[in-house]
């Protein structure tokens, strides 16, 4: 290692079956969010911008344009990712396509701009 390198410790992988079992231990509510994270390689402030409008459930694919940010004094602001790399599609595996559905049906407010995950009150996480 060079001087001035710093070398992080391994994070910690779950395995496929663990990963079903954080889903399966949580609230309904959020399974998806676990699942999406996870299969759909998203990050935590691209799931809780993402909207009806973002996901196509016939291609099977889900469109990240924007993220929530937490800005140095605490406020919470939705924009765009900060790279163009960020803007993407993202076909999903077609075994989350009934679980997508399903929360879509049952969880997630009406509306194309309603927001895919809300929380108890359907406010914002």
């Amino acid at each position: 290692m060079h001087p001035g390198q710093e070398k992080s410790p391994e994070r910690p992988v779950l395995t496929i079956r663990q990963v079903f079992d954080l889903a399966d231990a949580i609230e309904r509510h959020y399974r998806l969010l676990v699942l999406l994270a996870v299969f759909g390689s998203l990050r935590w402030g691209e799931l809780v911008a993402l909207r009806r409008r973002h996901i196509d459930l016939r291609s099977g694919t889900l469109r990240v344009e924007v993220a929530v940010v937490e800005l140095i004094d605490g406020w919470l602001v939705t924009e765009p990712p900060k790279s163009e790399a960020g803007k993407r599609l993202v076909t999903l595996p077609a075994f989350l396509l009934p679980e997508l559905a399903a929360h879509l049906d049952e969880i997630t407010p009406p509306g194309a701009d309603s927001l895919a995950f809300v929380g108890p009150k359907n406010a914002p996480l």
